[in-house]
Parts: structure tokens; sequence; C-alpha cells
């Protein structure tokens, strides 16, 4: 990056206390995002401010579920908001735009080998669905899926149970790990009041035809690219060899998704979109058309639907008609 040389000139003096004014804003918006991350943008998601009365639910006593033959070897800790960079700097931005309202995690060690540990974060995110957008984001392709909401890999365990999100993980892959990690999880659904399950009923409507299995997830605050898409469900088919990501998402009102549905279109226009009617198996919709992708967008009932990316425009609107089809059925 080439830097302003200083010749003593009054352009040159103002031309640099210009850029020296905008890294000053920059820098005043990097503090600002890591004092304050519920910002305005954030609050159309499912999650209260810091002041909310409840926000938290009663904290959890990880240790009440450790495995036969493990015993803690560290103190519990505990996390908000504020401080969670401090456990999990890197990764803390994830949760924190999917409404993480505290964490709490602690280490347990077999009791015959202390090198064979596992380490337990319990992620309190308001709600269910919050805590299936981060599981379903987290998710890895090469997982073995438990049950609908967990899955294992060769060194961690993750899932959802009502407002909470959960990681066992472990430097080992034993299966005596592996089995301590399940018999952690079972003893913590039995024993947590977790609430009602997430929207999964919603992500259920995808068509099955074409859907690749495991992609269906849910998007976080800055996620979607079009602001008021928050919490929009996602998922990825293949057709005859095209990667095709479609979305839903459910508003209050038929009104309310016509109106989600053009301001997606609107969103795109800005920038050059070419915007055409779609065909007559998706009534109402719009085929958005930008750097040699397609997109597609439509409503039907309480849903705003559609493609949000696609490098074929036939696979695009094949997928599109099969959704549409599908929510017309759920909601006629």
């Amino acid at each position: 990056m080439a830097w302003w040389k200083r010749t003593g000139g009054a352009m040159e003096t103002a031309v640099g206390a210009a850029i020296l004014a905008a890294l000053a804003a920059i820098a005043a918006t990097i503090v600002a995002r890591q004092v304050n991350y519920r910002s305005v943008f954030l609050t159309s998601l499912d999650f209260p401010s810091p002041a909310s009365p409840g926000a938290a639910a009663p904290e959890v006593d990880l240790s009440a579920y450790a495995p036969e033959g493990f015993a803690p070897m560290s103190a519990a800790e505990s996390f908000g908001p504020e401080d969670l960079y401090n456990k999990i700097d890197g990764r803390a931005d994830l949760y924190l735009t999917a409404g993480v309202v505290a964490l709490r995690c602690q280490r347990f060690a077999e009791r015959a080998n202390a090198e064979s540990w596992m380490e337990v974060y319990v992620y309190d995110m308001h709600s269910a669905d919050n805590a299936f957008t981060v599981y379903s984001k987290q998710k890895r392709p090469e997982a073995a899926e438990l049950t609908a909401l967990t899955y294992q890999t060769s060194s961690s365990l993750h899932f959802v149970h009502g407002r909470y999100y959960v990681e066992i993980v472990t430097g080992s892959g034993s299966e005596t790990i592996l089995r301590a990690e399940r018999e952690y999880r079972q003893k913590f659904i039995a024993s947590v009041p977790g609430g009602p399950g997430p929207a999964t009923q919603d992500a259920g409507l995808f068509p099955a035809g074409g859907l690749q299995a495991g992609s269906i997830w849910r998007a976080g605050a800055e996620d979607f690219g079009v602001k008021g898409f928050e919490g929009t469900f996602l998922a990825t088919f293949q057709v005859h060899g095209t990667t095709v990501i479609a979305f839903l998402a459910r508003r209050p009102s038929p009104e309310a998704a016509a109106q989600a549905a053009a301001a997606y279109r609107e969103s795109f226009r800005s920038f050059g979109a070419t915007i055409e009617l779609a065909p007559a198996e998706v009534p109402g919709g719009s085929v958005i058309t930008m750097l040699g992708t397609t997109k597609l967008v439509f409503s039907c009932g309480p849903f705003v639907a559609g493609v949000h990316e696609s490098p074929n425009r036939p696979a695009a609107q094949k997928v599109a008609a099969a959704l549409y089809a599908a929510l017309a059925e759920a909601h006629p």
C-alpha cells in the first residue's frame, strides 16, 4: 500500500487531514463494534437487549452431567457477549451475531487417565432458532449425524437442546472419549429444561428433489447480504451438476412477505442488475441477473423465498418452481 508523501503544500496538508479523519472514523467504528455487539442491525434477530429482564437462563451446573469415571479438571467459567473473545477469540463473532446471551464451559478428565479429557461449552443463545443458526453454520460436511440436531466428528460432539447450543471438544478421538461425549449429551438433555425446539418445520419445506443432505442452515445477522433477511433458512441443491442456493423465510403475513420480496429485488437494482418476470411456474416472481449469476425471488402466502445464487438460469428456475410448489401446498 502506497503512503502519501509529505510535500508541505496546503492541499497536501488538507488531504492528509481528511485521510486521518477517515481513519479515525474507521477506528471508532471498530472500537464501537468491540464494545457493543448489539447494534441496530442485529435487533431483528430473536434475542433481547442486555437490559431485558430474564435474558439469560439460570446457570447450568456442568459438573452434574459428567460421564461415569470423569471428574472436573478445572472450575467452571462464565462469559457474556462483552468478554466472549477472552475464551474463543477468532470465533466469537459467529455467536455474537447469532444472539448469544452467555457461555459456560468446563473441562473434565478421566479419573484413571488425566490425558483423557474433554471440554464442554454450553452457549445460551436465548432461543432455539438462534441455537440452530450456530449449529447449522458450524456443522462439518463430513460429520456423522446422530440425530436431526446432533452430530459427532472424530474429536467433538455438537448438539442443540432448546435455547442451548453445546459443543464438547477433546484432544483425543478415543472410543472412550466419544462414548463419554454421548453420555454427557444424554444426561444434559434429560436434566436441563431446553424449551421448544427450533422452527425446523419451516426448514422442512424445502423440496426433496436435488436437496443436498445436511445443507440446510439458518443465516445470522451478517450472512445473507440483504438487510432484513436475518434468520432466513438456506439450502443447497444440485441440478445436473449445478449448485443452486435456495432460501425461504416466514413473515407475519402475505403482505409482509410480498414487501420483503420487493425489497430483495430492489436491493440489487442499484447495482445494475437486470430484472425480469419469472416464468409462469413462479407466479409474481422476479428473475435477477447480475455478474453472470441468477437470483430469483417470490412470495407465497407468508413466505418470501427463491434462489439466492446460481450460475445457471434454467437450474435456478427449476429449483424456484419446485420451492414455490412446495410452499403453495403447505399454505394453499
